[in-house]
């Protein structure tokens, strides 16, 4: 049994939900899931053909790694059984995520209605103590908007971006974050083993045991605290093994709950809180008067009426589909592999209309005629910029992680926008990628795959005495330069300046969600090149700000 809130662990984070929710539904349509074993073992070489699971040798022959993926599935609602054919299908939700719904809002809804318990947390494999009755990611939601948890601990645990310490004379001032925040280790040995349920009396205790953490640190755990959270598949475990664990499990948590945009953090360590944008989303979400889902099971059609709940889109209120009579057509097959190939691609770069070239693709993928992957595509209103867009982002906050990938999906960006673009990364001594516009100037473009970059002496160096120089010398129509990244330092745009100072070429930087917005303000009105190298060149952070008057 497992005594603490869980979450399946086989993919950390979100972002590639839609195609293995695609992949699933395409291998399983029409079948009995949970006793085929070679449909398991299948499974999981698709997942590695499209890089969704890393390749090498299955320890497990049985499919015991692929239904962990079915049980990351069912977890989120997105799957059901089938009560009386024992087939797998996909709740509406799962549905409208496999036809090309925005990803976010819905995976949102999903974390906001994830609850304990629930036929997920009742299966023989997971089986989630009793004692929890709770939304865990709302729980979360709601202590980060608790002013009291915005005092920072006295032994600072959370590092300066909790505390700011700031030397003047004799006299020392301290900067606290005005935001309240959690840390992972907050949520592994607090909060996610004692708060049970969503009473105020549970609330005021979890609320109250954060800020003593805060203060004494793991001193206040319990002698005996390695006993209470045995691992559920070796038993008992040293009190450090014990702390690592449920503080590595908080971080999936978060890795989710990071996935709605309703929460951030700097870094990979740092706290966590909800921006000053997202404050009034998230009360009203907290606030909306919802409770939760009642879970009976002495009724026969228990799980699969509780799953196909949990998996209704938001504005609808019951799934009355029927699946008897349904039969699996050769044209349904042909429809699904198009769509989940789409899916796929879609992941890896933007797709505003179907080309020649992306029906030439996925003909070559499928051996599907090409006049049937142009009907059916013609008839797929899928966003694909939201399924784009979630891996993107992913990939910015990753540091070296996805950093070339980072660079690469970058380039199909200002592809988009309509530049020449040129990956030279990888040559050494370079940024990552060179664009030339339709006007004849040309930049550079280096991403850096951090919460919050700031152009430190390293960068600063780099790019006024060898980027910069390099081009300016051997490109006349070099004109300026951008950094990428998932946030910027509150200076940036003074460092931005020192370098037009030293260089005499203007610069900016944006973030992956300001280069989102603007993609998708050029696909509804094309902006001009002029346009944009005029922004390009403004010495700035890009923000909102600029671009509402493009």
């Amino acid at each position: 049994m497992i005594n603490n809130w869980h979450v399946p662990r086989n993919k950390r984070k979100l972002y590639p939900v839609v195609d293995i929710l695609s992949a699933f539904a395409l291998q399983n349509l029409g079948d009995v899931w949970s006793s085929d074993i070679n449909r398991q073992l299948d499974f999981e070489a698709i997942l590695e053909e499209k890089g969704l699971k890393r390749p090498g040798p299955r320890r497990d022959r049985r499919g015991g790694g692929a239904r962990t993926y079915e049980s990351w599935l069912y977890a989120l609602g997105l799957i059901f059984i089938d009560t009386e054919s024992k087939q797998t299908r996909l709740t509406l939700v799962g549905e409208e995520l496999i036809n090309g719904s925005p990803p976010v809002p819905l995976m949102t809804n999903q974390l906001m209605k994830f609850q304990y318990p629930s036929p997920y947390s009742k299966r023989p494999r997971v089986r989630i103590h009793e004692r929890f009755k709770i939304r865990p990611f709302r729980f979360l939601l709601r202590l980060l908007t608790d002013e009291r948890l915005s005092e920072p601990s006295n032994r600072n645990f959370f590092g300066t971006s909790a505390i700011a310490i700031k030397k003047e004379g004799q006299k020392t001032t301290r900067k606290i974050n005005a935001n309240p925040y959690l840390n992972k280790r907050e949520i592994g040995v607090i909060v996610s083993v004692e708060a049970e349920n969503e009473s105020e009396e549970c609330y005021e205790y979890i609320v109250k045991r954060i800020l003593e953490f805060r203060k004494y640190g793991y001193d206040i755990l319990p002698p005996d605290f390695e006993k209470a959270f045995p691992s559920s598949t070796t038993g008992h475990r040293t009190k450090e093994k014990t702390i690592d664990a449920l503080e590595s499990n908080a971080n999936v948590l978060i890795n989710f709950l990071e996935y709605t945009q309703l929460i951030v953090r700097l870094t990979s360590s740092s706290p966590i809180f909800i921006p000053q944008d997202m404050i009034e989303v998230v009360k009203q979400i907290i606030n909306d008067g919802s409770d939760l889902r009642k879970l009976d099971t002495r009724r026969e059609f228990w799980q699969e009426n509780f799953q196909r709940s949990f998996g209704l889109p938001p504005g609808m209120n019951r799934d009355n589909r029927t699946f008897r009579e349904e039969s699996v057509s050769e044209n349904k097959v042909i429809e699904r592999i198009i769509k989940n190939e789409f899916l796929a691609l879609a992941r890896e770069e933007p797709i505003d209309k179907v080309t020649a070239d992306l029906i030439q693709h996925l003909g070559l993928k499928t051996g599907i005629p090409k006049q049937i992957i142009s009907s059916t595509l013609n008839k797929f209103n899928v966003d694909t910029f939201g399924i784009f867009e979630t891996k993107f982002i992913d990939m910015a906050f990753s540091g070296r992680e996805l950093a070339e990938e980072f660079e690469l999906a970058t380039l199909e960006v200002f592809k988009k926008l309509g530049f020449n673009v040129r990956h030279i990364g990888n040559l050494g001594r370079n940024p990552d990628i060179w664009i030339e516009s339709q006007d004849g100037f040309t930049g550079i473009i280096d991403n850096k795959a951090y919460r919050k970059f700031s152009i430190g002496h390293e960068h600063e160096l780099k790019m006024i005495n060898t980027y910069i120089p390099k081009y300016k010398e051997s490109d006349e129509a070099f004109s300026f330069y951008m950094y990428i990244s998932g946030g910027f330092s509150k200076n940036i745009n003074r460092q931005l300046r020192n370098i037009y100072e030293q260089t005499g070429i203007a610069g900016c930087c944006i973030t992956v969600y300001d280069l989102m917005r603007l993609l998708r303000l050029h696909q509804k009105k094309p902006i001009s090149h002029a346009k944009l190298i005029e922004i390009f060149q403004s010495n700035l952070l890009l923000d909102t700000r600029h671009l509402a008057n493009m």
